[in-house]
């Protein structure tokens, strides 16, 4: 997920917190209904097909377990004795270390059955890897390095290889073996891609 993705998917279950108090009055009354209901929802969706492959997860259910990681930390320290502010902190301390695990998480459109296109590449791994690596330590005319670290997920999201899904696990192994097996780390055919920096600086200018 992206860091706009994450964020807004922070300020959502907030909202839905906020909502909560205002309706309910006393937050704690029902709340471990909540987290009794939400854990069997979401084992419920996690167990629901017969296929146990790995998959990435949809957004549904990427909310839930936020909102799930928010209430479940409220409610122990609530049956602790903690005091509200004290309850406050622990349920946003564990929402932030469940959206920390969501940087290189790819989710699933819930768009109804329509899947977002991406961008089919017909070279190899190596050589995105290599046209990224270009475009993000060239600011000036490329990508934000504010994502540089995030890289490999963003680009597993937006890109496909030669008509087949990738991942970031699978890109980031691909440059790896780029710098192992090439005594400067670049792929085969690199003049074209080192000629894309030259020809944006070109018109720049």
């Amino acid at each position: 997920m992206t860091e706009t993705e994450i964020k807004e998917l922070k300020k959502a279950v907030l909202e839905h917190w906020k909502d909560t108090k205002s309706v309910s009055g006393n937050v704690v009354v029902g709340l471990s209904q909540q987290v009794s209901n939400l854990r069997i929802e979401l084992a419920d969706e996690k167990f629901s097909s017969d296929d146990l492959s790995p998959s990435n997860p949809s957004i549904k259910t990427i909310k839930k377990e936020a909102l799930f990681a928010f209430i479940e930390a409220y409610d122990k320290k609530d049956h602790n004795n903690g005091t509200t502010a004290e309850s406050e902190k622990a349920a946003h301390n564990a929402l932030d270390k469940y959206l920390e695990k969501l940087e290189n998480v790819n989710f699933k459109e819930d768009t109804q059955g329509e899947k977002t296109e991406k961008i089919d590449w017909e070279a190899g791994l190596a050589e995105l890897t290599f046209m990224f690596e270009i475009l993000f330590k060239n600011e000036e005319i490329g990508c934000s390095m504010k994502q540089y670290k995030k890289r490999w997920a963003l680009i597993a999201k937006h890109f496909t290889v030669k008509g087949k899904e990738i991942t970031s696990e699978g890109l980031r192994h691909a440059f790896s073996q780029l710098k192992v097996n090439k005594s400067e780390g670049m792929p085969r055919n690199h003049e074209i891609y080192e000629a894309l920096l030259t020809m944006s600086q070109e018109i720049e200018d």
